[in-house]
């Protein structure tokens, strides 16, 4: 269940987990990656057994539950409150990217009237003005189709 998150106190590594079908169930442990692959001279062996952050999370998630019954209304504002901020946080975000998106667009089209009076004045060959026409037709058309992406 923690593989991948809890990690080492002494060095920052993740912890490997570790069982066995001779173990007991309460016998399974995290050990330190450190530790295993590069010796206790870098980081001292030790471990932690799977049921001490079991019971950690649990008595949090108690504490949560008991919490939330106990103060109901201010619980759903703290929690109403984060949601508001989080949606803040990704609206902003996507209204950068549209920004983004319609600059680039404006210099694509700068960009293809460039091209066309080049090509007009015989600086930029037919084929090459082809080229450049449908790679800058194809970036407007997925810069145009992103803001649908991003509702």
């Amino acid at each position: 269940m923690f593989s991948g998150i809890v990690r080492c106190a002494d060095c920052g590594e993740k912890l490997y987990y570790c069982t066995s079908m001779n173990f007991e169930a309460i016998q399974d442990h995290f050990v330190c990656s450190t530790s295993r692959l590069k010796g206790k001279e870098v980081c001292p062996t030790h471990f932690i057994r799977t049921v001490v952050p079991e019971q950690g999370v649990l008595a949090h998630m108690r504490m949560t539950i008991a919490c939330a019954a106990n103060h109901e209304e201010q619980f759903r504002r703290a929690m109403g409150a984060k949601q508001q901020a989080e949606a803040k946080k990704e609206l902003a975000a996507k209204r950068r990217q549209l920004t983004q998106a319609e600059r680039r667009i404006k210099e694509l089209d700068r960009l293809f009237k460039r091209i066309y009076e080049d090509n007009a004045n015989g600086k930029l060959s037919d084929s090459r003005f082809q080229m450049l026409t449908d790679d800058y037709e194809q970036e407007q058309e997925e810069l145009r189709e992103k803001p649908l992406l991003l509702n």
